[in-house]
């Protein structure tokens, strides 16, 4: 069997990590996949682990068509509202399986997307939600409901555990960011927080790993507050787990989230992680157990410091970090069950 995994991103991030843990995965099934995208960052770490890639110029229906008819897949696996909807108008004689990696369906113009979605998933097979708020929040969910299924990300533990190990020279921070630059994860509250926390302790150690639209304003606020001693700006990396296994704690400040694989990360690794509660983050993190859930800024700034300067409670969340990631990280059962959908895709196409 080939599957041909399309996506919008050409860098490393959630979604992305989602596909390398599905293909890596299915390789005990003997399923052959490709992995198709823009070019870019994506382009060394799919080498670097022996993925096929094949770039498109452009997310277009030309440039998608051009790939299917190279490729010739028996399954096309597209991973975003986007992807999808090239691959309904590209691709009308092979089935689609479609993955949904974030809750995201406020305001108007995605209420419009989502309905031209909706009218086009009927050339869809089969659809994975990554978390219930995804599919719940979804304004048309009752017609999508016999062909939807929610599938929480999951992570191969020990393979996560080892990666991390790689680099022993890796210094650990005492806050640690990691993730895109984007309006979704929210840059300005994570940077008000980030200030806030400088403020309360001279002392502190931050690193921001990442890189996307608002890189320069990350770069532009570090500068014009004089944060320089106390916060590093990283930019990508991609080999963030020895990062993560190192540092105290790490902050999130999204939107909206699905379920993040760098949370199920950072709980593999014992770090944990103080976060808005958004969507997905909400199956992740039991407050006070694993880490900490507030939608107040000066409540996550608190708990960071709880964290950083109390030995006994930072213990005792990378123990209950370390016991809730055990329900993320089944790669084994759930690619059994992409895999059956695979199957079924094909035999009902």
């Amino acid at each position: 069997m080939k599957v041909l995994h399309i996506l919008q991103s050409n860098s490393f991030s959630g979604a992305e990590n989602v596909v390398f843990q599905i293909i890596t995965g299915l390789r005990k099934n003997g399923v052959e996949s490709v992995y198709c995208s823009r070019d870019g960052q994506i382009r060394k770490f799919l080498t670097d682990n022996g993925i096929d890639f094949e770039p498109v110029y452009s997310m277009s229906k030309k440039e998608i068509s051009r790939v299917i008819d190279k490729v010739k897949p028996d399954v096309i696996h597209a991973h975003d509202r986007s992807a999808s909807l090239l691959s309904a108008t590209c691709a009308s004689k092979i089935p689609i399986v479609v993955h949904m990696h974030v809750n995201n369906n406020k305001g108007i113009s995605l209420l419009i997307k989502n309905a031209m979605w909706t009218l086009f998933s009927r050339k869809f097979n089969h659809i994975f939600w990554v978390s219930k708020s995804s599919f719940d929040g979804f304004q048309f969910r009752g017609l999508l409901k016999k062909k939807s299924s929610v599938l929480y990300n999951v992570m191969d533990g020990s393979l996560t555990i080892g990666k991390a190990e790689e680099e022993t020279e890796q210094n650990g921070y005492d806050v640690l960011y990691v993730g895109r630059l984007t309006h979704q994860k929210n840059p300005e509250r994570l940077m008000s927080v980030i200030k806030s926390l400088c403020e309360k302790k001279n002392d502190i150690r931050i690193a921001i790993a990442g890189s996307g639209d608002y890189a320069g304003y990350v770069e532009t606020f570090i500068a014009d507050y004089n944060l320089e001693n106390q916060v590093d700006y990283l930019g990508y990396t991609n080999k963030p787990l020895p990062l993560i296994k190192r540092s105290k704690a790490m902050i999130m400040t999204s939107r909206f989230e699905g379920t993040p694989m760098v949370a199920i990360e950072a709980q593999i690794l014992g770090t944990p992680i103080v976060s808005t509660p958004v969507d997905g983050m909400l199956d992740v993190i039991e407050n006070g157990v694993n880490g900490f859930l507030s939608d107040k800024d000066e409540e996550l700034v608190e708990r960071i410091l709880d964290i950083l300067s109390d030995d006994t409670l930072r213990e005792k969340l990378r123990v209950g970090c370390i016991e809730k990631s055990k329900r993320f990280t089944d790669i084994d059962g759930y690619c059994d069950v992409i895999y059956s959908q695979y199957i079924t895709a094909i035999e009902k196409h």
